[in-house]
């Protein structure tokens, strides 16, 4: 497999070089370009037809868009290795745009690009799936309302919206009728009977989103009032934007479940993010996975995916304010749909003492490490503050507890294994998992076991049993990392021998990083080992 590999990337980059060739008006299956002068020796213009499809090359815009020599080196060593990308795997998109390829250029590895690529793939089949079950269901709806009027015209009774419905009370057609409204009672500006019927179907309701917003509101500001604010829940996100986008999206997801459950909980935390530096890779996701600051995508849905100056105006204004913000400061107004709660946790770009309030001492502040040496353990009416940080302990440079010394925070691990019996997975949960668990012990006075079993997935409690469906997903993984792992280190000699066929000097060592002169001498003698044993021989007197 890596011989395959390496003859084809090595095949592809001697006729890729630095540049790509054949472009017409349209995207076709190649880029051609000629670079500036340089002393660079990889500037030259060579022509290559790519084994790609025509969607998923770069437009000519894009390329033209390209004017440092490396950064055209890069994207021509990228398609060479994209092509063998697409023979080796099946779950690839057909079709980039120039938005998807300034995200493709920023990935480190192999393994992030071709992750992305098996994402892109999926969204893709999803949408199209999406937009397949759409237009079944708008033939189908149009179908019965058909019906439904040819009945109408005989003088047939037909219980259905826009007929002999009394009013629309379903759905999205309630809840524009809400927002019409924008901020009173649904029911205030109806009759009485007719407020009476609607207060009816909403306790029939399992959730009305005004209520529950209504209620988390109150559930703070009750607890403000009374001086019972429960601890500050600190998300520290000093090393989000330095980790992959595999990462960054997880971590991203796992803050909006965190919000959701303290939305909806009895007894919510103030939630604060601080440490956040948001560059363009990592807006991306905030804007897709965090809800309650962008609203849903059918809000911005007509907006540009890469325009992110309304999000970094958020940013700035919770980072300037250091606190929440009145919804007239909000810079995304009610005419586009989607304004955020004023309650919705409050987003910092600085450290965690700025966001907290002055008379917190550091003894107060509990910073969570699951490879930290004390265990926290009993209530947590004492302290004041909670911090998580969004790291898997995995480096040193990126885990919790460092970022606890860095700020001279006292580091706490959860009591797993003092109340619980681990029997697999990691043991540094989800950011949400974890906030979880702190909600519930601090709700139940310090039952941690409790909380531990109520929060934490099952599975972990549970022997491992193996079955065939898992040792058949587990030797597909294995495959896939050994076809990359051999991918990735035919890139590598390729642009070895690309640049030894570029200098034309000597053949690069076997060994890259064997230092000259590191071998032993070899000595040739004059004499074989014979001659000057019979020598040492003859010599010795009698």
């Amino acid at each position: 497999m890596q011989q395959k590999l390496l003859r084809k990337c090595f095949l592809t980059a001697v006729s890729v070089g630095p540049s790509i060739a054949s472009l017409p008006v349209q995207k076709v299956s190649g880029v051609r370009w000629q670079q500036r002068s340089s002393s660079a020796p990889h500037a030259s213009k060579v022509n290559v037809n790519l084994n790609l499809p025509a969607d998923v090359l770069p437009s000519r815009e894009f390329v033209v868009a390209l004017k440092r020599n490396y950064e055209r080196d890069k994207l021509a060593r990228l398609l060479s290795e994209m092509e063998v990308l697409y023979e080796i795997s099946t779950e690839v998109p057909r079709a980039l745009s120039d938005d998807d390829w300034h995200f493709y250029l920023n990935l480190q590895d192999v393994n992030e690009r071709e992750r992305f690529l098996s994402r892109t793939y999926f969204e893709q089949l999803n949408a199209a799936r999406i937009a397949q079950q759409q237009a079944e269901c708008d033939v189908m709806r149009r179908k019965i309302r058909e019906e439904q009027q040819i009945r109408h015209n005989r003088g047939e009774m037909v219980y259905a919206p826009g007929f002999h419905t009394y009013f629309d009370i379903r759905g999205q057609y309630f809840r524009k009728a809400e927002r019409e409204q924008q901020g009173c009672n649904p029911a205030s500006q109806l009759s009485d009977h007719k407020r009476n019927f609607i207060l009816r179907i909403l306790l029939r309701q399992p959730i009305v989103s005004e209520l529950v917003d209504c209620m988390y509101g109150s559930y703070l500001l009750a607890a403000q009032r009374c001086d019972e604010m429960p601890p500050q829940l600190i998300v520290d996100c000093r090393f989000l934007h330095q980790l992959s986008d595999r990462y960054q999206s997880r971590f991203l997801s796992q803050i909006q479940r965190l919000h959701d459950a303290n939305w909806f909980s009895r007894c919510p935390f103030p939630v604060s993010i601080v440490n956040l530096l948001a560059d363009d890779r990592l807006a991306r996701y905030i804007k897709r996975y965090w809800l309650f600051l962008c609203g849903p995508k059918r809000v911005h849905g007509g907006e540009d995916e890469d325009d992110f100056s309304q999000l970094y105006n958020e940013l700035d204004a919770y980072s300037d304010s250091g606190s929440e913000r009145s919804n007239s400061d909000s810079s995304t107004s009610e005419e586009e749909g989607f304004t955020p709660h004023p309650f919705i946790p409050t987003i910092s770009s600085r450290s965690i003492r700025d966001n907290l309030n002055k008379d917190v001492r550091d003894e107060e502040v509990v910073y969570i490490s699951g490879s930290a040496p004390r265990l926290l353990d009993g209530p947590l009416t004492n302290y004041k503050a909670v911090v998580i940080c969004t790291s898997y302990d995995f480096q040193p440079w990126s885990s919790s507890l460092s970022a606890a010394r860095a700020d001279r925070l006292t580091p706490f691990r959860i009591p797993l294994d003092r109340y619980v019996k681990w029997e697999r997975g990691q043991k540094v949960m989800p950011v949400d998992v974890t906030a979880n668990i702190i909600r519930t012990v601090y709700s139940n006075d310090g039952d941690w076991k409790s909380a531990i079993l109520e929060n934490v997935p099952e599975y972990h409690f549970t022997k491992d049993r193996p079955t065939s469906k898992r040792h058949e997903r587990s030797a597909i993984n294995i495959e896939r990392l050994n076809r990359l792992k051999a991918l990735e280190e035919a890139m590598l000699e390729m642009d070895r021998r690309r640049i030894d066929a570029l200098e034309k000097s000597k053949p690069r060592k076997a060994f890259a990083n064997e230092q000259p002169g590191s071998r032993k001498r070899i000595y040739e003698h004059r004499y074989s080992r014979e001659e000057r044993r019979a020598r040492t021989g003859s010599q010795k007197p009698s």
